[in-house]
């Protein structure tokens, strides 16, 4: 019911701003396009800085490999891990050309991934090499993100005492999901206000680039940043944790969170 009426209230404001988009496009046939300029620039620029950062990161990700043999024998958290960073790794690269591109509703599920992808990471290093998921996930079984986030809950507690991750979690996995899920919600940020009509041109897709998926991104490489920070905290590697939890002050600094 929550989600009908926000749909209802988006179209309603949507309906009721047409007569300010008409009198902008009557005054300045062009404006809209200049404002795309204008919103490519400052993403590219947050891109850039985005870039620089998983540059310094990855490899602390490559790194890992020193500590597994042979990769196809060793099936334990090690190796999971490894190759679930190598998923993180790869997806952040496809991540820099969404977001040039102004790809807003594939960039939010690519996010929704590495989240996904990171709590796993975490719950597996949480545990030792005898967790029957660990096992399931080793035969091609998944592991619920609906288990990982209750598994990051109790971790929470048992470090910090008690405070509401996992409800946090739930719901930006609620929101997340309506953009792999194809909601109408979600669907909606690709109206374009101008031709109303599908966002084909992606203006609305630079848009919310930069209001929503880019500040959600700077968020997600911190995440990124905490559980390669926690990987490394786990097998002993104080070096490697102190190096990521210095980059993660940098960037910490520079985010609004």
């Amino acid at each position: 019911m929550e989600t009908e009426q926000f749909i209802k209230n988006r179209i309603s404001d949507f309906k009721k701003n047409e007569p300010f988009i008409n009198d902008f496009l009557r005054n300045d046939a062009m404006g809209h396009y200049r404002q795309l300029e204008n919103d490519k620039i400052n993403i590219t620029e947050e891109v850039e800085k985005l870039e620089r950062v998983f540059n310094e990161i990855s490899q602390y990700i490559r790194k890992i490999r020193e500590h597994i043999g042979i990769v196809l024998d060793e099936q334990n958290k090690l190796t999971a891990s490894y190759f679930i960073f190598g998923k993180i790794f790869q997806t952040w690269q496809a991540l820099f050309i969404l977001m040039r591109g102004g790809f807003h509703y594939e960039t939010i599920g690519s996010l929704r991934s590495i989240i996904e992808a990171a709590d796993l990471i975490t719950y597996l290093m949480s545990e030792n090499n005898a967790n029957p998921d660990l096992k399931k996930w080793f035969v091609g079984d998944i592991v619920g993100n609906a288990k990982t986030r209750k598994a990051m809950q109790d971790l929470v507690n048992k470090k910090i005492g008690k405070f509401p991750i996992k409800d946090i979690k739930d719901s930006i996995y609620d929101i997340l999901s309506k953009y792999i899920h194809i909601s109408y919600a979600a669907l909606l940020d690709s109206y374009n206000v101008y031709t109303k009509d599908f966002d084909f041109e992606r203006i609305g897709g630079f848009h919310y680039m930069q209001a929503t998926s880019l500040p959600c991104a700077q968020k997600v490489m911190i995440n990124t940043i905490m559980t390669l920070g926690f990987f490394y905290e786990c097998i002993g590697d104080n070096e490697s944790y102190e190096k990521l939890d210095s980059i993660l002050e940098k960037l910490y600094s520079d985010v609004e969170v």
